[in-house]
């Protein structure tokens, strides 16, 4: 297996940078997701990593090579897509032949790769099925087991589960997780589900706009988010972003959050506001450092309740404050709030962030 670089690359159509100024450095053995919505440039960098696009600024290397200007066949990638594109007519076993006979391995070690590949994926009792026999989840196993037998330096998956339902999805995400540690592979996977990006990846890069938002683990984007988008993009549900003013009341300084006034009283909250740029602001907060208390509790926000949803093992309650509507998870499971019952929040100043409205960017 190998590291990849990606040392400023850029790619553009018309006036348009789907891709821009993008470097990243990803370490032999490690499993990289690119995440973000649509139209955000990361399928488009994985097909430049894949040489299945042009550059048009930057560099790629795959180990030592700079692979830039190589074809796909020679960049030593094995590439899983998002429709398995195996060959209908093909029988299994042929289709994990195909690349192989390609780059001219003989018999006996395509056999071998064949049967080891087979192994893993538990795929042995198809190997003389067409796809057309084949559930939705035995051809992406298929699908894989292509990719398995090249041996290559760098696997790249391009939402490969987008097609598979809800329950095979979350089986198979175990499965290549697994495969990937088993495999001890260099794995570089795009998908705009950052559920998917959580449970799987050692590092992710969050993109928007042909830009790379923030790279690092999981445990570092959801609670250390560089900016308004990352916080917003990452965690289900989203993080809460109430936009905020700041404002001087008796010397001291307070956010006013649409017609709710709310006075910090930690050190910590009043140094982040002290550091805040300008009075306007962004205030973040995750539903669980929301709660509901009883009425009356002190430094506490009232409000209404506008929606509940009960989702088995936890509920969430949806209700406005200031001007924002925001989701918060019941300590009930079994809460069944309607429109318009009186609810009381208190907000948990240990997790509250806060963004400058301008740049989106953190204050820290």
């Amino acid at each position: 297996m190998a590291e990849v670089s990606l040392k400023n690359i850029v790619k553009t159509y018309g006036d348009v940078r789907a891709v821009d100024d993008v470097s990243l450095h990803i370490h032999d053995k490690e499993f990289v997701t690119l995440v973000g919505p649509s139209g955000c440039g990361k399928t488009t960098t994985l097909h430049m990593i894949a040489g299945l696009i042009d550059l048009d600024g930057g560099h790629i290397f795959i180990g030592k090579r700079d692979v830039s200007e190589l074809d796909p066949k020679d960049r030593d990638i094995a590439m899983v897509f998002q429709n398995y594109a195996l060959y209908p007519h093909k029988s299994v076993r042929d289709n994990l032949l195909f690349p192989l006979r390609m780059r001219k391995i003989d018999k006996n070690t395509a056999d071998q790769r064949i049967n080891r590949a087979a192994k893993i994926l538990s795929i042995e009792q198809l190997l003389d099925r067409k796809p057309k026999q084949l559930s939705g989840g035995q051809q992406q196993r298929v699908a894989l087991g292509r990719a398995i037998v090249r041996d290559p330096a760098v696997f790249l998956m391009d939402e490969p589960l987008s097609n598979l339902d809800a329950k095979l999805r979350l089986q198979m995400r175990t499965e290549i997780k697994h495969l990937q540690q088993e495999l001890q592979a260099t794995m570089i996977y795009v998908t705009h589900d950052q559920i998917e990006a959580m449970t799987m990846s050692d590092r992710i890069a969050v993109m928007d706009k042909g830009k790379v938002q923030q790279f690092g683990t999981p445990d570092e984007l959801f609670n250390h988010p560089n900016n308004v988008f990352v916080a917003g993009f990452i965690g289900n549900p989203p993080m809460n972003l109430i936009p905020a003013q700041i404002v001087s009341e008796g010397g001291d300084k307070k956010l006013r959050m649409g017609q709710i006034t709310f006075a910090p009283q930690s050190a910590r909250v009043h140094d982040l506001i002290n550091k805040a740029v300008g009075d306007k602001v962004v205030v973040g907060l995750r539903n669980t450092a929301i709660h509901m208390v009883a009425a009356g509790t002190p430094s506490a926000i009232n409000t209404q309740v506008y929606t509940v949803e009960p989702t088995g093992d936890v509920t969430y309650v949806q209700a406005n404050i200031g001007d924002k509507m925001c989701t918060i998870s019941s300590p009930d499971v079994a809460y069944r709030g309607r429109l318009g019952d009186p609810i009381t929040l208190k907000l948990d100043e240990n997790r509250l962030y806060l963004f400058d409205e301008l740049t989106g960017k953190a204050i820290v």
